[in-house]
């Protein structure tokens, strides 16, 4: 089959390739991404990089997605942890438990339980438990 040219040939590429994908713009989204990843914007990263997914899915770019997503949900957890916060929310609890008000009592347990996790959880379990 001959080349086509002029007007006519332009046309015929364009309907060829308009079902692949512009992976410049995938690529240059990738770049982005990884650039606000170096700044530490990470929202932005993600921004950026959903963008470059929805281009094009590569691999690469789906990893480096991932990457940023779990770090982000480790700073927000870290960033959640507060344990003055963690013992207004057990004193409220503890007063709430006094008053008969259960359900409220186990609302600030389990806020104060989020908000210092790794002590709360070994108290749970009361001075009459043994550990072993």
């Amino acid at each position: 089959m001959p080349a086509l040219a002029g007007p006519v040939g332009i046309a015929h590429r364009r309907r060829l390739t308009r079902s692949f994908p512009s992976c410049s713009r995938c690529r240059a989204y990738g770049r982005i991404g990884t650039s606000y990843q170096a700044k530490d914007d990470l929202d932005s990263a993600i921004k950026f990089f959903n963008k470059s997914l929805t281009e094009h899915r590569t691999p690469e770019i789906l990893e480096k997605l991932r990457l940023v997503e779990k770090t982000k949900k480790e700073r927000d957890v870290a960033a959640y942890i507060d344990p003055a916060k963690a013992e207004e929310a057990r004193e409220a609890g503890n007063d709430l438990f006094r008053k008969g008000d259960f359900v409220g009592a186990v609302r600030n347990y389990s806020e104060a339980i989020k908000r210092l996790p790794c002590v709360l959880r070994l108290t749970r379990l009361g001075p009459s438990s043994s550990l072993s």
